[in-house]
């Protein structure tokens, strides 16, 4: 009845327009499949104007450790 599921993971971070987003990910490990959500990262209000780098989260190693929770 309830599938089991993996905890959200940070999985990247972009930006766009001005504004920093960071991308979750988890997978249900009876079927393989992956669902995903994107959060807004909410600056301080005197660091408004300031970006993520993009470089912040390494992509290779976070989708590693995704697929061996899965496993």
């Amino acid at each position: 009845m309830f599938s089991k599921k993996t905890k959200w993971m940070p999985l990247g971070n972009y930006s766009f327009d001005g504004t920093d987003y960071i991308v979750f990910v988890r997978g249900n490990k009876k079927n393989g499949m992956m669902e995903f959500r994107t959060r807004v990262v909410q600056p301080w209000t005197m660091f408004k104007n300031r970006i993520l780098p993009t470089a912040l989260i390494d992509t290779q190693k976070q989708w590693d450790k995704i697929l061996v929770q899965l496993t």
